[in-house]
């Protein structure tokens, strides 16, 4: 496979499995409960593993970028044998633990060695379905709410097995892309249909998705051309959230403007926990299971610190800052489209909201869209064109045995061409 021109339907694939690899399963989780099915026990895997079947079907002729950085992937699997050495000494204190290693095999593996296999042409199907999931999770908020549907909580959701921070993120998908489109194509039509939708996400009652998509658009405005049009439009996009603000109910408002939520109270509290534990194993960390009662500290650099220490986050950091730094670059040398504005503003989004919540090995968006800039930032090959090939003949076929083009012959013996 090239990597220019068309996709082949069955390349198509890999973009399409992965995007509902990691946009899918809210929908996924809405449409089971909606139609009153029997959750079986392993609901979230075999979800995951039909996916990761899918894109796998279209790996037919790719290569991973992976292999074309040496330090990005010794530091990646370096960091794996630590992060899985540190799960196998400490004792599982629940039976989730005991299953971490395969839910991290579906969370991170799977999605980073799927992403770097990517090419700049992957880059519009897979955030065209991305779009699609995400106002398919949108709808049927937007029709529950419609409906009469209640928060609680501060919380609008519409699913009892549908975690807050995953609706409100995966909508976000919609904004972020057309936030993307608003800034590279400079047209405003995606503003106004994108304002319902930013509604939408706002009733999740969760911050971390919100800022995530403040940090994303700044993010995004910086690509490409400047111009005073481009920050004109940013500062229009950025003051549709709190016009869309006041229009939220009154208790998913107070939620946002509280600094006294029991939420915020327990992630400094299970902050301050991870930095202890931290301080006890400093260098190797203390192990996935190995750290007591706590096991999420709502911030991806506590994570890593708390579960693979000093080491780990060093690691984490050789592999991660080479990606954003040569995708960076590549964005800075051509004049991105909408895609790539959008791949970027993807992994400010994932990047961001890993801060607040997620953990490392559980975070798919984050480790999707550090493999996507892995396989999209890498420099495409480009095979060099002979000038004697493209006259029809064998390179040196003229100097060593004579020319068969009958002008270059006579020139050699002396007569005009």
């Amino acid at each position: 496979m090239t990597a220019r021109g068309p996709l082949t339907r069955s390349a198509l694939l890999t973009p399409i499995g992965c995007a509902g690899l990691i946009a899918g399963l809210p929908l996924y989780f809405i449409l089971i409960e909606r139609a009153d099915i029997e959750k079986p026990k392993m609901m979230t895997a075999t979800y995951l593993a039909l996916w990761i079947l899918v894109a796998a079907a279209g790996l037919k002729g790719r290569r991973s970028s992976l292999l074309k950085r040496p330090q990005v992937l010794w530091s990646y699997f370096a960091f794996l044998a630590l992060y899985y050495v540190n799960w196998s000494m400490w004792p599982k204190a629940t039976p989730l633990d005991e299953l971490m290693w395969a839910y991290s095999v579906a969370s991170a593996i799977v999605p980073f060695m799927l992403g770097s296999s990517f090419q700049s042409r992957d880059l519009r199907p897979f955030f065209l379905a991305i779009t699609a999931l995400s106002l398919g999770v949108s709808a049927i908020v937007l029709l529950s709410y419609l409906g009469g549907g209640e928060a609680a909580s501060g919380r609008f959701l519409v699913a009892d097995a549908l975690n807050p921070i995953s609706q409100s993120l995966v909508i976000g998908y919609a904004l972020l892309i057309a936030a993307a489109y608003v800034l590279a194509e400079r047209r405003l039509w995606p503003i106004v249909v994108a304002t319902p939708v930013l509604f939408l996400l706002a009733l999740g009652g969760s911050r971390g998705p919100v800022i995530a998509l403040i940090a994303a658009v700044v993010a995004m405005s910086m690509a490409g051309r400047r111009s005073w049009k481009a920050l004109g439009l940013t500062v229009l996009l950025l003051a549709a959230i709190p016009f869309v603000g006041m229009h939220l109910p009154g208790e998913i408002k107070d939620r946002y403007l509280t600094t006294e939520d029991v939420s915020i109270g327990g992630r400094l509290d299970a902050a301050e926990a991870a930095v202890s534990r931290w301080l006890e194993y400093p260098i190797f960390g203390s192990g996935t299971s190995g750290n007591g009662d706590i096991t999420y500290a709502h911030n991806m650099v506590l994570q890593i610190l708390m579960e693979t220490g000093l080491l780990g986050l060093l690691l984490f950091l050789g592999l991660s800052v080479p990606i954003v730094w040569t995708f960076m670059k590549r964005i800075g040398k051509e004049p991105p489209g909408w895609e790539r504005v959008a791949l970027l503003g993807f992994l400010v989004y994932a990047l961001v909201e890993a801060q607040v919540s997620g953990t490392i090995m559980a975070f798919g968006p984050l480790w999707m869209a550090l493999g996507i800039a892995l396989g999209v930032g890498a420099p495409e090959r480009t095979a060099p064109v002979r000038m004697a090939r493209a006259m029809g003949q064998p390179l040196g076929a003229g100097v060593a045995h004579g020319s068969a083009n009958p002008a270059l012959r006579r020139i050699q013996a002396g007569g005009s061409a």
